[in-house]
């Protein structure tokens, strides 16, 4: 609530905002299931800054979560978050206090957030830093190789060692899409879920996803979810007041999202 509340400050202080793009995410339980719930993305720059809000909405059309990305002392790769879900209480995220940053979450039917001095680590990667961190080493994984990264786990309010990869995909090759395969660089990592990624491989827009989500269900678990982002539904200027109105919007969202 106070990410919200400061961004909703900021947007009526902001002498030119710049242009707010839109785009959509559609989650599935799989690529040919039933719509679980919708993304509502927008990205700007505030004082020269990246700012990002994802709006959570239930099938029917009711918000359910919100995150808000930017401010703070972060970075593009590395960015404070914070993100709320009204369905079950569950919130997480990374907040600079003092000057200092922290990682910070409250899980399912917690009655106290936790929260830890964020740690130091190579290659730091938060949130929706993820993409930044791919088109800067976009080359590099077009090439073939393997680059190693430190991702942000803030359920565990630690960093941990992934590796992303160009995943060769025949069906994506022949859309022109470039798919990235995200998963734990331990010995163990390859026994463990991991992430796909797909982006246009002229635009280097975000085309799909499919893995854990970042929203979870009543019992606290991450859902798997297969996430596209139709090219129809991405808008390029929606105006400041479209951010205004989906940062304070009322979170009455109740979707089980089974």
């Amino acid at each position: 609530m106070l990410f919200d509340l400061m961004l909703v400050a900021a947007l009526a202080a902001a002498s030119s905002p710049g242009a707010v793009s839109r785009f959509v995410g559609i989650a599935q339980a799989s690529e040919n299931g039933p719509v679980i719930y919708r993304e509502r993305h927008y990205r700007y720059r505030e004082n020269g800054h990246r700012r990002a809000l994802v709006l959570y909405v239930c099938p029917d059309g009711k918000p359910f979560a919100r995150k808000i990305d930017g401010g703070g002392s972060g970075t593009p790769q590395a960015p404070d978050f914070e993100l709320n879900d009204a369905r079950n209480g569950y919130r997480e995220g990374v907040r600079t206090v003092d000057g200092q940053r922290q990682v910070f979450v409250h899980r399912v039917g917690a009655e106290q957030t936790m929260s830890a001095a964020l740690p130091k680590a190579d290659q730091p990667v938060i949130d929706s830093g993820f993409g930044v961190f791919l088109h800067r080493h976009w080359a590099a994984l077009m090439s073939g190789k393997t680059v190693d990264l430190s991702f942000l786990v803030p359920s565990r309010r630690k960093f941990m060692g992934f590796e992303v990869s160009r995943h060769q995909d025949a069906a994506a090759d022949k859309k022109g899409e470039v798919v990235f395969r995200l998963r734990l660089s331990s010995w163990f990592g390859f026994a463990l879920p991991h992430i796909d990624v797909a982006y246009a491989a002229d635009s280097r827009q975000l085309r799909w996803f499919r893995g854990l989500s970042n929203i979870r269900d009543m019992h606290g678990k991450n859902i798997t979810a297969f996430l596209r982002y139709p090219e129809a539904l991405r808008e390029s200027d929606v105006g400041a007041s479209a951010v205004a109105r989906a940062s304070s919007v009322a979170l009455d969202g109740r979707c089980s999202l089974h």
